[in-house]
């Protein structure tokens, strides 16, 4: 049995074609914001319910683990790991691309929310598309002096003040609808996480045809795996023939 901890297209992707290769998968999304639909097991809403995911690995009789989680899933890759050594199982990760910088863009790259904020005050309206607000983000934007339009897939779970505008928002997004979301409220900065994919990339054309610039939060460094891919196909061959010699 192969655990893929999902919650990507990719990853959606990779559970159908291997259950289509006849693999038995087990597909791990954290379902806040929808359920997949997949030929294969579906497990939502995390592992605590099963005494955690070194438990589950164990109860299963999981054979290995692809994290295909999303870049900036820090918690779970940690997680995977610990699950992975204490049951002596391969762990293996997808990883798609990060996105580039191309001619027009207007971006600067940071490594933390801390080395940004210094460089956020220089904006009147910021478009903020880093998922859930955390502690840190939180207290930055409360010393900001300026508009803040916030959008996330699901409601945010803090309070806002009043100078942040939460909108509700599941990619993929349009070219034109996210130009014209940035000419609505006036944005002259976009925050992005460098998540890569496809379905997000939109609002990074629009900044470049608007000129707006882009403060791109860098990916964080991942716990080690026993092998990394970044392209679908040859994560697929890979695990089609690790998993025959597993048998």
């Amino acid at each position: 049995m192969l655990l893929i901890l999902g919650g990507t297209a990719e990853a959606k992707m990779l559970a159908k074609a291997l259950h289509q290769q006849g693999i038995d998968v087990i597909y791990s999304i954290a379902g806040l914001v929808r359920q997949p639909d997949l030929p294969c097991k579906v497990v939502s809403g995390g592992f605590s319910r099963f005494g955690g995911l070194a438990d589950y690995v164990r109860d299963n009789q999981i054979v290995a683990i692809l994290d295909a989680s999303h870049p900036f899933a820090e918690k779970i890759s940690q997680s995977a790991y610990a699950a992975a050594s204490v049951n002596d199982i391969p762990l293996w990760r997808f990883s798609r691309p990060e996105w580039q910088a191309v001619a027009g863009d207007r971006w600067s790259r940071f490594l933390t929310v801390a080395n940004m904020q210094a460089h956020i005050r220089h904006y009147q309206s910021i478009f903020l598309t880093i998922g859930q607000l955390n502690q840190s983000w939180l207290t930055v934007l409360a010393d900001l002096d300026c508009q803040v339009l916030l959008r996330t897939a699901v409601q945010p779970k803090c309070p806002l003040s009043s100078k942040i505008k939460w909108i509700q928002g599941i990619p993929p997004f349009s070219l034109e609808d996210e130009i014209n979301l940035m000419k609505q409220h006036h944005i002259d900065c976009l925050i992005s996480k460098n998540s890569g994919g496809e379905k997000a990339y939109a609002k990074l054309q629009a900044a470049r045809e608007l000129g707006v610039d882009v403060l791109m939060l860098e990916r964080p460094t991942l716990v080690q795996v026993d092998v990394e891919f970044n392209e679908p196909d040859a994560c697929k061959s890979f695990i089609i023939d690790a998993l025959s010699e597993l048998k």
